[in-house]
């Protein structure tokens, strides 16, 4: 398999440096391009209609619009790396982390490199099968509810098999995150944080989000279970 790596800046090196080695261990080859979709989004758009790849890797910082943009272009998975600038990074976790449905970006914590083996691990056999993990002292919630309802619907017009129950080593699992007991960093899955909409709509609760993806993990937008859906699919 091939990873393919952008970053926005050759200023981002102490970053990109850590990721392509740690890849090399996963990958059978990994390409390295410095693009900025801000700055060059024609050499942004030749790259990756190239499409000699398998997952792309994309790293930017501030207003990281690199990973969103290649997941838009593209219909292979992408990864998005946020880079610490201000904030302590949380400016570019929000940018990678919350897209909108249909254009997914798995999103990992700041250098977290210890994931990387992980995402190779999220599909078992030629088949998906999806399972949902919902802590059980919030199954009988109303907005949880709603969110599986959801995305139950989802998976049916998408034909997709799926279960719910707990962590299934034979499926892709999805992990719904409610508190900082309910994470699984060190399983092979994509984790969603699921907030009622007081919280949703808290702004403390990014910092919250930040702490959550630095514990590792590929990570989505709140609520936002489909776009972990829509990722598997293209894995």
């Amino acid at each position: 398999m091939k990873a393919l790596v952008l970053f926005g800046s050759e200023s981002d090196k102490h970053v990109y440096q850590e990721l392509i080695i740690g890849l090399e261990k996963e990958y059978t080859e990994v390409d390295f391009e410095v693009i900025s979709a801000h700055r060059n989004p024609e050499r942004l758009n030749e790259r990756l209609a190239e499409d000699n790849f398998d997952v792309i890797y994309a790293g930017a910082g501030i207003a990281a619009h690199l990973p969103g943009v290649c997941a838009s272009l593209s219909k292979r998975p992408v990864v998005g790396i946020p880079v610490e600038g201000n904030l302590g990074g949380l400016d570019a976790l929000l940018s990678i982390q919350q897209m909108p449905f249909g254009v997914p970006v798995a999103t990992m914590g700041s250098r977290k490199w210890s994931s990387l083996p992980l995402l190779k691990e999220c599909l078992k056999g030629n088949e998906l099968a999806i399972n949902i993990i919902i802590p059980e002292q919030i199954r009988e919630i109303d907005f949880v509810k709603s969110e599986l309802e959801r995305t139950e619907q989802y998976l049916k017009d998408s034909d997709i098999e799926y279960s719910i129950g707990s962590y299934n080593p034979n499926c892709l699992n999805i992990n719904l995150v409610n508190r900082y007991e309910d994470i699984l960093s060190d399983k092979p899955c994509l984790q969603v944080p699921i907030f009622n909409s007081q919280d949703k709509n808290d702004p403390q609760k990014a910092l919250e989000l930040l702490k959550w993806s630095n514990m590792g993990g590929f990570w989505f937008g709140i609520n936002n279970t489909r776009n972990a859906i829509c990722f598997a699919r293209k894995l």
